[in-house]
């Protein structure tokens, strides 16, 4: 055998094994590969030399925050979060996951539940169901209601000003937030309402009482601006209040063409709005309390 073609292939074979001994860092932001050797992992800072080693090579750091990933020598990869807020390592022991109910809402007939699940560090989604007509009837504007409203809005936690090493959210669903929402409602109503015909011969007035029954639908886009509290990450407390744009939609369906109020005095279901019938401005406000589980096991 060619005794060239066996040093090359000693050669290549050294050079594969040297470079399957060293450690791959990618930094945050930067496509290249710096090849080293670890030496040290630290909370804060990764320690290491930079390849070829060399005795007389002094020892460079680098922050966990600007590093992306390090590939060590055996295969096994270190990814690292951006900032700390981002590390889902931070909240793996916190629950992911909150039911809610706005206790309120039952004093205007009907009740409201949410559900908030967390996507990530700062970001969850929420879906609320209201069932109409369950609760307390205590507006005199009306007989009966009965229907549904839907929510589904997607939370975004705010985050500080400014950052410092080590900072964290001290809970992964706590704090102020925005959230975009769509809200659609669909319920019918029934009212009761009395006029009176005076008849100028008898001098007597007599009393006239409709019943009308009305199917109201409509649609909001909403934002909302509130703060949840966590408390010992089993109980939280949601307080919102919200804007947006849509529309609401009262339909006769039986009963006299009479007049019937449907205005703000009707109870809150899903939204509030100033004038039915129309897209215009829309209102909507709550205090939720929930109860929270998901921990991973």
């Amino acid at each position: 055998m060619n005794y060239r073609i066996i040093l090359t292939l000693v050669f290549l074979l050294v050079i594969s094994t040297s470079l399957q001994a060293q450690d791959k860092m990618v930094l945050r932001g930067k496509k290249d590969t710096t090849f080293i050797k670890v030496i040290e992992v630290g909370t804060d800072e990764i320690k290491y030399k930079q390849w070829p080693i060399d005795e007389s090579m002094p020892l460079f750091s680098e922050s966990r925050d600007r590093i992306s990933v390090i590939v060590f020598q055996n295969g096994n990869v270190m990814k690292f979060s951006d900032n700390e807020f981002n590390n889902k390592a931070n909240y793996s022991d916190q629950n992911t996951m909150n039911i809610k109910i706005d206790p309120f809402s039952i004093l205007t007939n009907s009740t409201s539940v949410a559900f908030e699940k967390s996507i990530k560090p700062g970001q969850s989604y929420e879906i609320g169901l209201g069932i109409v007509g369950l609760g307390a009837n205590s507006n005199y504007n009306y007989e009966s209601a009965s229907g549904a409203f839907l929510r589904v809005g997607y939370k975004f936690i705010n985050t500080p000003d400014y950052y410092m090493k080590g900072m964290r959210y001290t809970h992964l669903l706590k704090g102020s937030y925005v959230r975009p929402e769509i809200v659609l409602l669909a319920h019918n109503i029934t009212s009761t309402y009395t006029d009176y015909t005076y008849n100028p011969i008898t001098g007597i007035y007599t009393n006239n009482e409709y019943k009308n029954s009305h199917r109201v639908s409509g649609f909001s886009f909403m934002l909302n601006f509130g703060k949840q509290w966590i408390f010992s990450d089993v109980f939280s407390v949601d307080a919102f209040a919200g804007i947006g744009i849509g529309k609401k939609e009262a339909k006769l369906t039986s009963g006299s063409t009479g007049t019937y109020y449907y205005g703000p005095n009707v109870p809150f279901f899903g939204f509030s709005t100033y004038n039915e019938n129309a897209v215009n401005l829309t209102f909507q406000a709550g205090l939720k309390v929930g109860y929270l589980f998901g921990k991973k096991k």
